[in-house]
């Protein structure tokens, strides 16, 4: 009778643990609209163990870096059937604090980057978080053992970077080359113990990390998406991929309709985002052309709420229904998150059931809180003003914000042959001489 007690005191402490330890637990479900999935491979005998980062845009500027091991052997990946707490969303991103990732840096909080597996999901332990921070003076990069700051114009070769925080570990500015269209600045850190090796690390202006290497070996990037890193650079640029010589095209015959990879733990809807071509008038987030409205034909509305247009009430006007949220009704009607709040005066995310929102983004609210990116090049005397594309934004809403023609933003971008925009991507939106 006494070892029966204590055999179901036993097993109510250990599912009384395992509860309070999910409910500490933190989880990111992973989603297309606001992350990348960066994925790295070793070279040689490189000690790290290669990972999979996925970036999340919390903001205009700043990256936040969630890096999750490849485990050959599974011990960092779970299969569940539900979540055990919600989870961040994308909507979410601004709650992703440095108190947060401090905590999940220090093991006082577990991780997990959520994955859709079918029916199921799949959690990858996150074994750390970095942020990547880029504006229009410097590039910032911080994670759990180094971090420092360049600044365009001041920072020069062999100069310390991380003067303040220099503890173990010295950065310096090694280089800045040329990556297809963008810029690729090249860091070295050195250690205080001479029998660590020198590290190398390498970012791509816009993009991220995508080398980092000693004498002994690498880790390199290569894909972004699940696209092999020349062809997202290629993509990116407008130019075309470099092919290996060794390599004997084969023809193939080409399919009417894209052939979607089956990349694991990417949903149908994830697929199509990222993998089929938007044509004329497509946004950075939709995967279906936008409409006019019947209505108001110089406004523009998704296909998605073409389908639901009696559901509005005049002046665009849409009552909430109950369990939606901002990122449903967003989808629904091919506007962003960020232009619902501002059209609706919205100072956060919560909804009512039946609150009246106006979803038809007919242009009487401005975009006066967008501040762009300026960069002052000292070299050329001239300065340089760039819009980070948007969730939901199209070229010809872009232009419009800062009162261009369309065919003003195709000079100033040559690489754009059509209207096809990626989320972070950035447009050149302003160029002048300055005097000297």
């Amino acid at each position: 009778m006494k070892m029966t007690y204590y055999m179901y005191t036993c097993i109510l402490l250990l599912l009384t643990t395992a509860g309070v330890s999910a409910q500490s637990s933190v989880y990111f479900f992973y989603n297309p609209a606001c992350m990348q999935k960066f994925d790295y491979e070793r070279v040689n005998t490189f000690h790290d163990i290669a990972y999979t980062d996925y970036y999340i845009s919390i903001n205009q500027e700043t990256k936040a870096i969630f890096r999750v091991q490849k485990d050959p052997l599974n011990l960092n990946k779970k299969v569940v059937n539900e979540i055990p707490v919600k989870p961040f969303m994308c909507e979410d991103r601004g709650n992703i604090t440095d108190v947060l990732m401090d905590a999940i840096n220090s093991n006082r909080k577990m991780a997990y980057m959520v994955v859709e597996a079918g029916n199921q999901y799949i959690l990858y332990e996150i074994r750390s978080v970095s942020t990547l921070k880029e504006n229009q003076s410097a590039i910032t990069y911080e994670d759990p053992t180094y971090g420092f700051k360049y600044d365009y114009l001041v920072s020069k070769p062999g100069e310390i970077l991380n003067k303040q925080t220099n503890k173990e570990r010295n950065v310096f500015f090694e280089q800045k080359k040329a990556n297809a269209c963008l810029s690729n600045y090249e860091f070295k850190i050195v250690s205080r113990h001479v029998e660590t090796p020198i590290k190398h690390l390498s970012i791509i202006s816009t993009v991220g990390v995508n080398r980092i290497y000693t004498t002994q070996g690498e880790l390199a990037l290569k894909s972004i998406n699940d696209i092999p890193l020349q062809s997202f650079m290629a993509k990116r640029c407008n130019t075309s991929a470099v092919v290996d010589p060794t390599i004997v095209a084969v023809p193939v015959a080409v399919p009417t309709k894209p052939v979607l990879k089956d990349t694991v733990g990417m949903s149908d809807l994830d697929k199509k985002i990222w993998l089929s071509k938007r044509a004329k008038g497509f946004t950075a987030r939709s995967i279906d052309p936008i409409p006019k409205d019947p209505m108001n034909p110089s406004t523009t509305i998704s296909r998605a709420s073409a389908t639901v247009a009696n559901e509005l009430l005049p002046g665009g006007i849409y009552l909430v229904k109950e369990k939606e949220s901002l990122y449903m009704i967003s989808e629904k009607f091919g506007i962003s998150i960020q232009r619902l709040r501002a059209i609706n005066k919205l100072e956060g995310y919560a909804l009512g059931l039946n609150q009246a929102l106006k979803v038809v983004d007919d242009g009487t609210v401005p975009n006066s809180n967008r501040a762009p990116l300026v960069k002052v090049d000292p070299a050329t005397n001239t300065k340089t003003t760039i819009h980070v594309v948007e969730q939901g934004e199209t070229l010809y809403a872009i232009s419009k914000i800062y009162g261009l023609e369309l065919k003003d933003i195709y000079k100033l971008n040559k690489q754009l042959t059509d209207s096809e925009i990626d989320i972070n991507q950035q447009l050149v939106v302003g160029y002048e001489q300055l005097n000297k």
